[in-house]
């Protein structure tokens, strides 16, 4: 469901991302203890079917992350087998601390199989670091902006809704980097399938207004 959230056959999906054949985005998912696990996708539009590649963690790391999905999109181009071969030898390593970096190593008879690649943490990043706030501005007026700012910083509800899923997970990420040095505290869902939208409904209706 987070992979293809959109609703409607692959037809309608399709038609919907004709400009982009390679889709990065992310989502997250909240437990009800509060801690999150983060999900960090590269989508093929121009396959058939289309794939997508997701890695979920409890580590938050767009940077790391989206360089793994850069190995894999190149990769694929190769063939699926060259991204399952690497994605093997990935696994076999144990995640750095921050600041550190560890080889990844494939090797096969195929020479578009084999490949060294050095996969680095970093020491500390924000959403800011990672987050083109262009395509915020270029996509809403600054006095929207201004005004959903206010909303997050007063801890209202706010929903946003694209029919690019790309530009809906990058303007998300994007409004909340502008709360630094403030971080959101509540359930923050950048990517929601239609078919879970009731979490974001209120489950009880708003009290009257006052007379």
């Amino acid at each position: 469901q987070f992979c293809f959230p959109e609703e409607g056959d692959y037809a309608t999906i399709l038609s919907n991302n004709k400009k982009n054949k390679s889709q990065m985005f992310s989502f997250v998912m909240t437990a009800t203890d509060g801690s999150k696990q983060f999900g960090y996708c590269r989508r093929f539009m121009h396959l058939r079917p289309p794939e997508c590649y997701c890695i979920v963690s409890f580590v938050s790391s767009f940077r790391m992350f989206n360089d793994i999905l850069d190995i894999i999109e190149k990769r694929r181009k190769a063939s699926p087998d060259a991204v399952l071969m690497f994605l093997g030898a990935l696994l076999a390593n144990p995640l750095p601390d921050p600041g550190g970096s560890f080889t990844v190593k494939t090797t096969s008879a195929g020479k578009h199989n084999r490949g060294e690649y050095t996969i680095t943490r970093p020491a500390s990043e924000t959403l800011s670091d990672y987050v083109p706030l262009g395509s915020l501005f270029s996509h809403l007026k600054v006095p929207q902006i201004v005004e959903i700012w206010g909303f997050l910083l007063a801890e209202r509800r706010v929903i946003v809704t694209s029919s690019d899923l790309q530009l809906l997970s990058t303007a998300t990420h994007a409004m909340t980097s502008l709360l630094a040095p403030f971080t959101w505290q509540h359930v923050y869902i950048p990517i929601l399938p239609k078919a879970l939208v009731g979490y974001v409904c209120p489950s009880t209706p708003p009290p009257p207004p006052p007379p």
